[in-house]
């Protein structure tokens, strides 16, 4: 039973640490296409 509690604690855990992950990386890709469109915008105003 020790051992079943446990290891449903440590899944538990895993999990939502992977969802914090899965958020995070969803959030960086969506920032990273912020600055490539703001610095594209940036030098299509500043270059033409």
């Amino acid at each position: 039973m020790n051992i079943i509690g446990r290891f449903r604690e440590h899944k538990t855990v895993y999990s939502i640490s992977y969802i914090v992950y899965r958020e995070d990386k969803k959030n960086k890709e969506k920032e990273e296409r912020k600055l490539e469109t703001e610095s594209r915008n940036w030098n299509s105003k500043y270059y033409k």
